[in-house]
């Protein structure tokens, strides 16, 4: 039984939930968890939690923070772009019926951050470029 949990570096998650993530992980025996923010900063990316909500009935694929099964990572990561933030994968996995579960997730405020791909409307683009994909996924 292994696992792979992406974390994002930016001091966003709090390490400190790891161990419930984890726990809640294991006792709802899914194969990814998203663990959903509880509050969600650019409106580029509501628009995306709004959309993939409504199409998968799960929140935040744009979380950092989510939780793979090992073999289930192995199976579809050679399929997806690495260039949309791993939401391909998310979406790959949910359209394949896959047990996907929300764990909500309080985050760290980061006052003054700035993009680390670029500039507010380069990454705002890129976010609206997700969403053209979630749109459009079958």
């Amino acid at each position: 039984n292994e696992n792979i949990i992406t974390f994002d570096s930016d001091g966003e998650h709090k390490v400190s939930d790891l161990n419930r993530i984890l726990k809640f992980f294991i006792n709802a025996k899914v194969e990814l968890l998203i663990c959903n923010r509880l509050n969600i900063q650019r409106i580029s990316e509501k628009m995306v939690n709004f959309f993939f909500h409504h199409k998968f009935h799960l929140k935040d694929p744009l979380t950092g923070l989510k939780v793979y099964k090992t073999l289930l990572l192995k199976k579809y990561i050679k399929k997806i772009k690495v260039n949309f933030f791993l939401v391909d994968l998310a979406m790959l996995i949910c359209s394949k019926n896959h047990r996907v579960k929300n764990f909500p997730i309080e985050c760290n405020v980061i006052k003054n951050r700035q993009p680390r791909i670029g500039n507010k409307f380069q990454v705002n683009m890129k976010i609206l470029g997700i969403l053209k994909k979630i749109i459009r996924n079958k």
